[in-house]
């Protein structure tokens, strides 16, 4: 190789060092971008297991867990995202509840607070207003709100599990939880269920 071809070369080989550099960096971008697009919950929605009580488990049909409680009680954000909140009637159940989510790129996190079997408009209201305001963004960890229990009800029930919003599939909660989130779930449903678990295995 003469003198006059090494700085050729060398220009070459700077090129693909640089262009191996940034091939890696945006590489580690993209799986940073889609990580945050998917919802990670890294704590449970109650504050203390002994407030709740696991109820129905994630299954074909029932898109997510449901908890019970006997007293009004504080609700978590199980991941940061953007907080939405609706009133809404349900056609089935002659009652008001407040359909919430949690929004996290395509994904959900719904929490649906159902204060009772029987609840009025008003009562539904009042749920409605003991949560963080529409379109708040939250932080995992941090309080939405109370879970109330209308008056003439004897529990209030606690609907959550995370949703697909392109095709609105629900998927198990504890596929997008930490490990001690999952342990958490798990030992609630084993503490009031024996030989349950949160989700069914044959629910997708």
């Amino acid at each position: 190789m003469n003198q006059a071809e090494r700085p050729c070369l060398w220009a070459v080989i700077a090129a693909l060092l640089l262009w191996s550099a940034w091939s890696c960096k945006t590489a580690g971008q993209d799986d940073d971008e889609d990580e945050a697009a998917l919802p990670r919950l890294t704590c449970v929605p109650y504050v203390s297991a002994d407030d709740v009580y696991f109820y129905r488990q994630f299954e074909p049909g029932h898109g997510g867990i449901d908890l019970t409680a006997t007293r009004e009680i504080a609700i978590r954000a199980m991941c940061p995202g953007t907080f939405n909140k609706k009133l809404y009637y349900h056609p089935e159940s002659l009652r008001w509840q407040v359909n919430c989510e949690i929004l996290v790129g395509d994904y959900a996190v719904d929490y649906l607070f159902e204060p009772g079997s029987q609840v009025t408009e008003a009562q539904g209201r009042l749920q409605f207003d003991k949560l963080v305001a529409d379109g708040s963004q939250v932080s995992a960890g941090e309080l939405l709100g109370s879970l109330t229990l209308a008056p003439g009800n004897d529990v209030t029930l606690l609907h959550f599990g995370v949703r697909y919003r392109p095709a609105n599939r629900t998927e198990c909660p504890l596929k997008y939880a930490t490990a001690e989130v999952q342990a958490q779930l798990q030992a609630l449903a084993q503490r009031d269920h024996p030989g349950w678990q949160p989700c069914t295995i044959d629910a997708p």
